[in-house]
């Protein structure tokens, strides 16, 4: 599996980004059996100019299953949908936190803090 978070920069030892498309970076995580088996942390092409649609499709192309951040807007939200990512909005902390709270299944999605 395949596993994207928006962060605010650090890395997986950095913090849930609260805004998905405005991120400076997303952290990759390939986990298998539960464990996690590589991280990588990729820039976020639109972070200076944000243009909306592109972010979602960008992160498709990096083939990613989930997407954990703290929030997003709703265009965002039916775009990932129907690229069949799933998502889980709400978070925040740090990403690796974040991540194992996940693979465990206890990561539950929390009130958008997006607020547009």
């Amino acid at each position: 599996m395949r596993i994207a978070v928006s962060s605010a920069g650090g890395g997986i030892d950095g913090e849930v980004s609260e805004h998905f498309g405005r991120c400076p970076e997303f952290v990759i995580v390939e986990s298998k059996g539960g464990e996690i088996i590589k991280v990588e942390r990729v820039d976020n092409p639109y972070f200076q100019n944000h243009v909306q649609g592109a972010v979602p499709k960008f992160i498709s192309s990096l083939h990613v299953d989930l997407m954990i951040t703290g929030g997003m807007g709703s265009r965002a939200l039916a775009m990932f949908e129907s690229l069949g990512i799933k998502i889980i909005f709400g978070v925040q902390g740090r990403i690796k936190d974040a991540v194992e709270k996940y693979l465990k299944g206890e990561l539950k999605a929390d009130e958008n803090v997006c607020k547009h």
